[in-house]
């Protein structure tokens, strides 16, 4: 299995390691292990996670500064479409960690955490 499944099924695993989750229109960016700095969106049939390098943060990722279109070539990244892999395991493991990041940025966990908990009161 190609490194970059690995490395998103390894994500999906440690989710804990998943912080600073913000949306910008339709694409999420968030940081794993406090030093990665990856995007995640989901078009109309694919799913495409995004890895960026150098001195970007993601704040100026969500909130890029005035510029012209095409200037924004000096944010440095690469691309893994989901189609790219026409295995249904990959393709189902970048549908889960779109899930994963959507639910942290809207803070599902604790909203779940708090349903289930009225569950065990009873």
């Amino acid at each position: 299995m190609n490194k970059i499944i690995s490395a998103i099924n390894s994500m999906i695993l440690h989710q804990d390691k998943i912080s600073n989750v913000s949306k910008a229109n339709y694409i999420y960016y968030f940081l794993y292990k406090n030093k990665y700095i990856w995007s995640i969106q989901q078009l109309e049939t694919d799913y495409i996670l995004s890895y960026y390098t150098g001195n970007i943060t993601i704040e100026e990722l969500v909130n890029p500064p005035d510029m012209p279109f095409g200037e924004y070539d000096f944010y440095n990244y690469i691309n893994y479409s989901a189609n790219s892999f026409k295995v249904k395991e990959a393709i189902e493991s970048f549908k889960n960690l779109y899930l994963i990041i959507q639910e942290k940025v809207y803070d599902i966990d604790k909203v779940l955490d708090d349903i289930i908990d009225e569950d065990f009161l009873i």
